[in-house]
This record gives C-alpha cells, structure tokens and sequence, in this order.
C-alpha cells in the first residue's frame, strides 16, 4: 500500500502545470523589473531593448522559455488595458545559470515605449509576468575623452592636452552638443566630438542631450595643464586659509559678484612640468591685473607693496604625470593702484603671474613662466545677468513648457526660445536682444522681432522668457542679449550661433505611401518651418489629384489644417482617391523661395497586390553560403526608435529579403532609381527565371522562408552599402494599384567597434580566455592594457586581434585603446566569465607557471613533476625539442560528439560548429561501459614543423579551425579537427609522467568503485592509430575520484563497468578479480559476450598484466623492436598488445623462447607466471638453485618437475603468498592433504586474475 501511494505522489508530481495554476503560483520571479505597473513606473528603464533580461524559475529552467512584450495604456478609469499587437518570441534559448539551474538570462527583449507587460511562460504552460516602463527620455550613461579617461562628477580631471576626443554613450539621444557644440552620432547610442578646444586652467563643461521635446543635461569639469604655470582653483580670499570666511573662486568661467569688492588676496595652484626628483624651486617675480584689456597694476614682487607677502606652500604636490603642483598666495592688501583696484566695478579682469622654475631638464638656469586667469566681475548691488538658455520643447501654440539648456551652435528653425536669468534685480527689467555679424550689429524690435512670452520679476532672482521670431542675418552670427534695469545695462558675454534656415512643410496625419481602403481622405495638418512672412504663410495652397482644398493657417503656430469638417468647405476630402496612387501636393513661398512638398497616397481595393515588409540580414560567410542568414539573430542591423523599416548598421553589405504576392509585376528602386523588375507570369513562372542577376548582384527565391500570403520571399545577395543612408522602395503592381514598402539602411562608420566577443550576446563566457576582434579603420595600432593587438587582413579589411586570458570568475573588464597618429581613444567592454562546469567550459593555462592544473572547481586536475617540458610526440628531427610555455587547453566535451565550443566567432559573424558523424562513431563508447563523469579535452598543441622558423601551437580545440582556414570549402571545422593531427608530430608528450586525476560521479556507490576506470581517447602508437583506451587508476571513494598515470593528450573520461560476462558471474573463486581487472583495463575479454574465465592465459596477455598492474610507461624502440616475431600493429589478439610484450621485454620481466622470439599466443606455463611475477615485483630470489630445490621439495610433492630456472622464482612467489599452489589428497587416508605446484599446466584467465589482483593489492594499487 505505501509503494501504491509513493507512486501515486510521483504521479501527481510528473503532471504538467496548466496556465491556470501557474498563473496564480509564484513559479517565476523578475529582481529587476516591477510585479506592478506602479512599481515599473517608479523605476523606469532608459534603453529600448534589454540585452540581459534577468529572472528566476522556482525549479530547474527548461531549454527554451517564450516570451511576449505588450504595450498597455491607461484607458479612462485609469486601469492599464492592453494596446496594439504584442511582440512574441517562441522558444528563446535562455542562458541558464545558478547552483541549481534556476536562473535565466534572455537576451536582447525589445520594448515599447512606455509600459510594457512581459509574459514568459515555460514549454508546459507555466507563466510569470513583470512589467517594465520604458520611459524614452535622453540620458547619458558615460564620458570619455583622450585615452578613455572617465568623467565622473565628483572630482576634476587633469589633462595635457588641449585637444580632446569626447566619446559620449547615450541613450534615448537624438542630439548631443558640449557647451554647444553639436557632437557627430554614429550607431545608435553613442557621439563623438573630435579636436575639442579646452581652456588653460579649469574648464566647465555642459553636456546635454535632446530629443524633440524633452533635454538631459550634466555637468562635468576638466582642469587643463597647459604647460607650465597652469592654474586652477583659484580664488580671492583674504588669508591663506581663509580665515575670514570670504574666498570666492573665480576660474573656470564663473561671472564672479559682490556687493562691496573681492578680497585682496589672490589663491591658486600652479602647475610647472618637471621629474620625479627635480625641485622646481618656483619664484614668483611679479604680478599683474587688468580690467577690460586696460592695466590696472604690474608689481614686482620685490616690490615694498608685495615683499614679502608672497607665500609658496614647499614642497610641492607630485601628481605622478610630470607635474609639480604649487599652492601659492599672494596678500595684495598692500597694493595701491588709482583706478580699477580693488575689484568692485564691472568688467572682465585678468590676472598674469610671472616667474621661474627648474624642470629638471639637467639646465642650470630656471625657465620662465607666466600664469594668466580672466574672470568676469559684476557689482551685485546692480541688476545684471547670470545666465542665458536655450529653452527646448516649447509648446509654440501657449509658448509653454520646454526644458533650459546650454545654447545650441546650430539652428535651423525658427522660433527659438531663451530664457534670460537675472541676479541683483530690484524687481522688473527690460530684456534686449541684438544681433552681430562681421562687424554689423541689428538690434531686434520686441513685438516684431522677438516677444517675450513669460516673465518672473521676483527681486534678486528674475528672468524673462524670449520668443526670437526672425534674425536678421543667415550664417554665423552672435546674439547679444541685455537687460535695463533702474538706469543701469548689463550685458551677457555674446552667444556664438549658426543660423542655416531651410524653409520646408511636414504633413501630420497621413504619410508619403500611406494606403487607404476607402476613397475618402482622412484629415490632416501640417507645420510650416521658417516661415516668417504672415502674408507667405496664408498663402499656402494645398491640392488632392490637383483640386485645391482649403487650408486653415494659424499664423502664431506657424500650423496649418485641412479637415472635411470646414465650414468653408464641408465635405472637401469625400471620395477625393482614385484608384492606384493620389497625389497631394503643398506649395508656398518662404523668404522668396518656393516650397512644394508631395506625398503619394493609394487607394486600392481588397484585390490589391501586397508586400511582406522587407528586412536587412547579414551576408553570410563565404564558406557558409550553402547556409544563408534568414534572420538577423546577431543585431548586426537595428531598428532606429520609432521607425519599422529604417535600420542603423555598420555592415558593409546585406541580404535584402522581400516577398511580393497578388502581383502582376514587382518593381525594386535603390536610391530613386529603378533597380529591377519581376514579371510573374499566368502559368506561375516569373521573368526572368530565378536566379538573375543585376549589375553583379544576384537576386534568387528563398526557399527557407514563406510570406504570410504564401507567396516565396526573394533574396538580394551581397548588396554593397554606401555610407549614410541606402534607399530602397519594393512596389507591387496589379493592374491600376500599387503596393509600395519602404526599406532604409543607414550605415556608419565608428571610429572602433569590437567585434568579438559579440556584445552583449558573448558578454557571458564559460572560459577564462576571450579571443577580442576589434575593427578601427585607419588605426596605426589597437592595445589591450600595454599589449599591442596583431594587424590581421582578410578580404580587404583591417582587423586587431589579441587573446585576452587569466579572466577571473565574475566580470572582468577589458580597457583597450585606438591609435591614430598622436590621438588615443580608450574604451572598454565587460565579460563575465560564468565558470561553471558544463559542456563548453574551457580553461588555459601555462605549463611554465604551473605544473600542478586544477580546473572546472576540481573536477579534473593533472600534475607533473618540477621541471616536467613538452617534446614532440615523434620527434624525427636530429635535435631534441623541449617546450617550457605552451598553453595547456582544458574544455568539457559533448560526449556525444567530442564538441567543446558549438559556435565561433570569426571576425563578428557568429556560425555553428556542427557535429562530425565521424567522429561520434570514434567516440563511441566501448560494450559493457558508459560515462561516470564529464568528458574532457586536454591539449597541449604541437611544434608546427610545416612552417619556417620555431612556431609553436598552443593547446587547440578538438574541432579546429582559425581564420586562416575559414573559408576553405565546407566547413572550416571539420577538415581540421583532431583527427587531421593524428601524425604523432601533430602532438606533444610530456617528458616526465604525469598523474591525472578526475572527479566521478557522486552517486555512484563506494561498492561499485572498483569498476570505475579513466579512459583516454588519444594516440596509441607512433604510426598515428587513434582509439580509446583503458589506462585504470586508483579510486578515493571519500573524494569520489580516480587518479591514474597520464602520458599524451586527447579526450579523458571516468567509465563505470555497467555489466558483466556469463563466465565471470558464476565463477567460484576469482568473479571479483577477473570483473575488477577488467573494469581498470588489466584484462581485456575474449569478445563481447564472453570474458574467456576458463581459457588459459598467454605469454603474451600475462606479460601485458604484468606492465599494467605495475603502471608502468611503455617503452620500445620504434626502429629497434626487441622481439621480431611480434605484428607491430594494434588489435591483433583481444588479449594482447604488442606495445607492452616489447615494455615487459625492455624492463627485464620477460624474456623469449628463442633469440628475439617471444610466442605471444603460446600458453603460459604456471612456473612462467612464477617468473614474470618474480622477476616483474622484484622479489628476493635465491642464489642456489638446489638450495631452492631442497626447500620446494619439502612443499610441494612436484617439486622434481619444476624447471631450474623456476626455482627460486616459484620460492618466491610461494613467499609471497602469491601462487601458493593446489591440494591433493593424500592416497593414506590418515596422512595430510599433498600440496602440489603443477609447475608445467597452463594458467587458466581465471587463475591469471587471482594472481594478479592480489599482486596489485601488494602493492595498494587496487
């Protein structure tokens, strides 16, 4: 009854869990993201795709989870209701990690913008879900500028270049500028910025990033050492240590203000060039200050108003960049001077210290040196401005909203908003504008030029909000902004712009190739950009099919409508399509110059033809051009936001795949030009016949895919792209009606871009190497840390390359840096190494540091003596090759196919390493043995002697293949795989022994250890022969592993005897014996059904025991082979191997029957097997043979006919309690049992095991 309900309860349990339970069971957890739309919303994600979307499973995580993202939107009662139709991927591979395989990473899951509902569910039903809200707003995630340099925000970096390369990652951006400057995009989230001019001293650098409506702005602050006397924190304050509480700084730019003046103090840190050990011994020889270019005072320092008022804080700081930094002050209390001193009228100032140092140049007289810094004062009892701002996202029909930021230096449209903020007002000003360019400056009306659209006059702190409607210039200009207050003006320093105006009309509402299924037009707006002239503006004229329709224009918005609902002209957009393409056209004149925009609209009928959208794959690899990319699995080309057939690239070709159906004629334009047409035909052919080809390119059908209507989808071959963007429209036509998509490819060309590992997908690696692939165009060299990459070419195109190993467990990140001449611009990526012991772990390392490896968390290690080096495995050259740093592979192999990587990375294209049928039948496992452990690969590589010069191979994987030979024919991993190294001169050997020891199975019981054995799969002999082969080893059941002796390399294994033989089951005294001999591979069987217990044992089988139960090396002269009668080939008995007869020969245990004749097949005599044992164990044997007859004779009643030269043997082996003979009985009844040796029977297998095992127990090997 208890088993019946044991089985019920696993019953239960085996049963799947349907959606309903599921649902409401918490299977599934998501850290990261919210279990509600309100916890999503509190914190929002900034990227539109999640490239490590994290979660947890409550059991272990199947191989394939599904997935679907749905956009949700609050409907009225403020519930979040789904929208629009989800993005579903089934049966995603999920990376599983976690002790227990409970947690999953899936890769790259797109999202909506705004609130997303992801649903994962299991194969069996099993769901979870979390919500993400993805709030598209700019964000900047990093700085860099020259050799990778981080910009944080908590302390200033120190440079000595003024030209940077600012490097900025965003997310969301669609424009970057740093103190307005405009950054150059290139790929999808990152800008660049190059020659960036900085100040000597502090710089204060604004970063902003913007989209449409919305702007992210940072701060950051560089301090440029220009040389020597560069200064920065610089201040006025009374005392050195500001004592009084009254220090102002007044570098990096700042407008400085004060009611009552500047302290009369001066306080900086000075920079001078110099070496470690030099001291610069700075001098301070004078001082000066003006105001607005005028000089306010120059005095010495000897002078009586400074003598001995200048302090110089010794020693200085080493900034360990070859600087160092001075603290000097400077009390100018004493200073008189008529007009301009001390600080306290507005003005510009500037302060220029001059003096000497040493730089340690080995000169004996100092250099000179001069430090200026300017400053703008401003008296803060007066009104003045503190800062003005471009205001961005305005709402221009309530000019309201929009965010402050630093000014744009370029602007194409018209209106601009600035926001003018004042400090030290009374109450309200008067804001004025004027506008400058090559000396002629226009002061703007407000009313008519600008307006002010908001106003704030809190005392000490106003601003007013400008709307600028017209410049009057075109180019560079600088805008001049003012304020009046009480009588007094104030200028802000003039703002730097480029006004570039290009007049143009966007439509809202309907779209260039928009299709309707009905005649009628829906309604539509439109804005009209740099559009200034009121009169320009009501005078659009706006037609359908060349009826003109009345516009409504809003001359304030610069907006315009057309709605069938106008009072003017009701009805007007009724039944206005034809059938096929309409035409609606816009047309204006803007500052005299005139504007049409088209748009082509259809109108078609159910009937009409219709097109799959068109979509951009990766060209595949010519070596695997029999398997064609049908999908972009690598992201190679990406979706810009916001668009569904515009990608972003940098590939230099593509695959273009499209599907026409319902068509009579399918038309292909490339960049507004006819590309080719396709004719389909009544009797289903098309013209012309696929494949064609156009102009080089080869355009072929598609068997792999099928569109939704049926219909075969087309393939574009190889398509060449251009930089910039690549134009595509696919048109069907079926009589009078067109179906059109469109297709964009916008290609750039970054500056680097890492290519392997393939981020993010390889971000996650199970090995402590990475190969890294970087591509940089026109780069003298790439380094990785200090080690310069390798310049490899192929096809054309430049790549770097360098094999990054040591990676330790968890992220490691890799810093590299790009050369081009004197710039340098540093980056870095992360990968984290998982370390986790499964199929596809790899690990490397040196013997040269190591000869005692321990890897996969100690379940294989392998040891060598000290001093242990590499040889070739058949070295046939006339030196002797030793090897001291070759790197040592380990991987954990597909025990079904001795696969250790399943996929490589060959300069950013991903491609399967498929499985040798070949070599799964080698690997096949030999009959009464399966797998107790993990497959594993140990490699040392080889001596390349094909190649000129000393070219070493480092250990290799078992499918091999690198760039060199990828575009062989077929697959680039086959035709170099192990079995290709099958030469000996292809391996190496060791030239010490070696232990390896491997970890097996846990739940194996210490009962069944003795049937546990390694085994290797690897070269048996020098002719090359490839097999597996058992090589025993010492079990520790406590530790539950098995060590054995390790002499090559190749595939190792722990086998478990899973059954026995007939013969050895019933056997009455040596089952266990002949079973565990068997097992460590002592003993082979007669066959595969039979073990051959009762037949006797050969010469040459029991000299192959003898060299396997003692572990010893095997040891023969290839050109000198001690016994002639012996077939040097493998498998030529099942019970013996020629290989051990020549090692037992080579050790002394055996000797032949004739002169360099052993007899192998020839039965063993028990006083043979006495002496092989003797001899073999190295047991004291007597020196007189008849002293040993005399001592046998009272032993055994045989003793006469054993052979002299036994004698003292079988003395010994008597001994030893190792062949102790049989009983006879005794023909007297009364006498005792006659004890005899049989010195001349043969041996049975049987017997042999008996012998042996306890032998081997002697010796604690079993």
């Amino acid at each position: 009854m208890l088993s019946l309900l044991i089985a019920l309860v696993m019953l239960i349990t085996l049963i799947p869990i349907s959606p309903v339970q599921a649902a409401s069971s918490q299977y599934f957890t998501f850290p990261a993201f919210g279990k509600t739309p309100t916890e999503a919303q509190v914190n929002p994600v900034n990227v539109p795709v999640i490239d490590q979307f994290h979660g947890q499973f409550s059991q272990t995580v199947p191989s394939t989870l599904s997935y679907k993202v749905q956009l949700q939107v609050l409907d009225a009662g403020g519930n979040w209701v789904d929208k629009g139709t989800p993005k579903v991927v089934p049966n995603a591979t999920p990376v599983i990690s976690g002790p227990s395989s409970q947690e999953f990473t899936l890769q790259n899951v797109a999202l909506f913008v705004g609130m997303n509902k992801v649903t994962v569910s299991t194969p069996s039903g099993v769901e979870g879900i979390c919500y993400i809200f993805y709030d598209a707003a700019p964000v900047i995630l990093d700085i860099s500028l020259n050799g990778g340099v981080k910009l944080n925000d908590n302390n200033p970096q120190f440079v000595d270049t003024a030209s940077q390369f600012f490097l900025i990652s965003t997310a969301n951006a669609q424009a970057v500028t740093i103190n307005g400057v405009n950054a150059t995009k290139y790929g999808t989230d990152k800008f660049s910025v190059s020659n960036f001019a900085l100040n000597p001293g502090l710089n204060t650098l604004v970063f902003v990033a913007k989209t449409d409506n919305r702007v992210y702005q940072i701060t950051r602050k560089v301090i440029y050492l220009d040389g020597p006397g560069a200064m920065y924190n610089v201040y006025m304050q009374s005392d050195i240590n500001n004592g009084a509480g009254d220090a102002v700084q007044i570098d990096g730019g700042k407008v400085v203000s004060s009611a009552t003046g500047l302290p009369k103090g001066f306080k900086a840190q000075i920079s001078v060039p110099a070496s470690t050990t030099t001291d610069p011994k700075l001098q301070l020889d004078e001082v000066d200050l003006a105001r607005d270019t005028a000089g306010v005072f120059a005095v010495p320092t000897a002078d009586p108003q400074l003598n001995g008022k200048v302090t110089i804080v010794d020693p200085p700081i080493d900034d360990q960049r070859g600087h160092k930094i001075y603290t000097v002050f400077v009390d100018l209390s004493g200073i008189t001077a008529s007009a301009g001193w001390p600080i306290k009228t507005n003005g510009t100032y500037t302060f220029t210290l001059q003096g000497q140092y040493y730089d340690g140049s080995g000169s004996t007289s100092k250099k000179p040196l001069i430090s200026k810094i300017a400053f703008v004062y401003k008296d803060s009892s007066k009104a003045s401005i503190n800062d003005v701002q471009q205001v961005y996202g305005v709402d221009e029909a309530t000019d309201t909203g929009g965010t402050p930021g630093i000014f744009s230096s370029g602007i194409s449209t018209l209106p601009i908003y600035a926001k003018i903020v004042a400090q030290n007002n009374a109450g309200a000003f008067t804001p004025q504008l004027s506008v400058s360019q090559n000396g002629n400056t226009v002061n703007l009306v407000n009313g008519t030029d600008f307006t002010v659209v908001a106003s704030d006059d809190t005392p000490g702190a106003g601003s007013r909000e400008l709307k600028i409607i017209k410049l009057p210039f075109v180019g560079d200009m600088t805008l001049n902004f003012s304020i009046a207050d009480s009588g007094n003006i104030d200028n802000f320093t003039p703002i730097n712009i480029r006004y570039t105006p290009v007049p143009s009309i966007v439509v809202y509402g309907i779209y260039d190739g928009d299709n309707f299924t009905q005649t009628d037009l829906p309604d539509f707006s439109g804005h009209l950009f740099n559009f200034v002239d009121n009169t320009e503006k009501q005078n659009i004229k706006v037609s359908v099919n060349g009826v003109v329709k009345h516009a409504t224009v809003n001359t304030a918005t610069n907006t315009f409508t057309v709605v069938n609902g106008d009072p003017t002209s009701p009805n007007q957009l009724k039944n206005v399509l034809n059938e096929g393409a309409n035409e609606i056209k816009i047309e204006a004149t803007a500052q005299g110059i005139p504007i049409t925009t088209r748009l082509t609209v259809y109108y078609f009928t159910n009937d009409a033809p219709i097109i799959d959208k068109p979509f951009p794959v990766p060209v595949p690899p010519a070596a695997s051009a029999s398997s064609r990319n049908v999908a972009d699995l690598q992201g190679k080309f990406v979706l810009e936001n916001g668009s569904d057939s515009t990608y972003d690239t940098t590939e230099k070709s593509a695959d273009i795949l499209f599907s026409v159906g319902n068509a009579d004629k399918a038309v292909i334009m490339k960049d507004g030009v006819q590309f080719f047409t396709i004719t389909f035909n009544p009797d289903g052919t098309m013209t012309p016949a696929a494949p064609f080809t156009v102009n080089g390119i080869t355009v072929d059908i598609e068997p792999a895919l099928i569109s939704t209507n049926g219909t075969p989808y087309y393939r574009i071959t190889g398509l060449p792209l251009t930089l910039g963007t690549n134009s595509y429209v696919f048109k069907g036509i079926k009589g009078p009606i067109t179906t059109f998509k469109p297709l964009s490819i916008v290609r750039s060309n970054p500056p680097y871009q890492v290519l392997s590992p393939l981020l993010p997908q390889e971000r996650v690696v199970n090995q402590n190497f990475v190969q890294v692939v970087i591509k940089a165009d026109g780069a003298d060299k790439v380094l990785i840390g200090k080690n310069t990459m390798d310049k490899i070419t192929e096809n054309g195109e430049t790549y770097f390359k360098y094999e990054v190993t040591g990676l330790k467990a968890g992220t490691n990140t890799i810093k590299y840096s790009v050369v081009r001449g004197t710039q340098q611009s540093s980056d870095q990526f992360d990968v984290v190494y998982a370390n986790t012991d499964t199929v596809g772990a790899q690990y490397k390392t040196a013997l040269s540091s190591n000869t005692n490896m321990k890897v996969f968390n100690g379940k294989i290690s392998v040891s060598f003596p000290k001093g242990t080096m590499l040889t070739p495995y058949n070295d046939t050259t006339n030196k002797i090759e030793l090897f001291d740093k070759q790197q040592f592979l380990f991987g954990i192999a597909d025990p079904v196919d001795g696969r250790t990587q399943k996929t490589f990375n060959h300069l950013g294209q991903v491609v399967n390493i498929n499985g040798d049928p070949f070599l799964k039948s080698m690997l096949s496992m030999k009959p009464h043995f399966g797998y107790a452990s993990s497959l594993f690969w140990v490699d040392a590589g080889y001596n390349d002697t094909t190649q000129p010069g000393y070219v070493q191979v480092n250990g290799m994987q078992p499918y091999y293949g690198d760039e060199l030979n990828y575009n062989q024919t077929g697959s680039p991993f086959s035709k170099y795989n192990f079995i290709s190294r099958s030469l000996p001169t292809s391996w190496m050997k060791p030239t010490n022994r070696g232990t390896i020891t491997l970890k097996y199975d846990d739940a194996i019981r210490d009962f069944a250890a003795n049937r546990v054995s390694i085994w290797h799969y690897g070269l048996l002999d020098q002719n090359g022969s490839l097999d597996w082969e058992n090589i025993g080893g010492k079990v520790d059941t406590k530790s539950h592993t098995i060590s054995a002796s390790m002499d090559g390399f190749g595939y190792y294994a722990v086998f478990l005897n899973t059954y026995g033989f007939d013969d050895t089951e019933t056997h009455d005294f040596a089952r266990d014996d002949m079973e565990v001999l068997f097992a460590r591979g002592i003993m082979n069987s007669k066959d595969g059904g039979e073990f051959g217990a009762y037949e006797p044992t050969t010469r040459g089988e029991f000299a192959e025991m003898m060299v396997k139960a003692l572990d010893l090396p095997l040891n023969y002269d290839p050109n000198n082979y001690l016994f002639l009668d012996l077939p040097h080939t493998l498998q030529v008995s099942p019970y013996w191997d020629w290989r051990y007869i020549e090692t037992a020969g080579q050790k002394g245990i055996v000797r032949g029957v004739g002169t360099r004749q052993f007899a192998p097949d020839d039965k063993v005599t028990r006083e043979q097997a006495a002496v092989m044992i003797a001899l073999a164990m190295n047991l004291k044997l007597g020196q007189d043979y008849d002293v040993s007859k005399k001592n046998l004779d009272k032993i055994f009643t045989d003793s006469g006919s054993i052979s002299i030269y036994a004698r003292t043997a079988i003395e010994a082996v008597y001994k030893s309690k190792l062949m102790v003979g049989r009983t006879m009985a005794n023909s007297d009844p009364k006498g005792k049992p006659l004890l005899v040796f049989e010195p001349q029977s043969n041996i049975t297998r049987a017997e042999a095991a008996k012998v042996v095992a306890n032998m081997m127990r002697m010796f604690k090997r079993l």
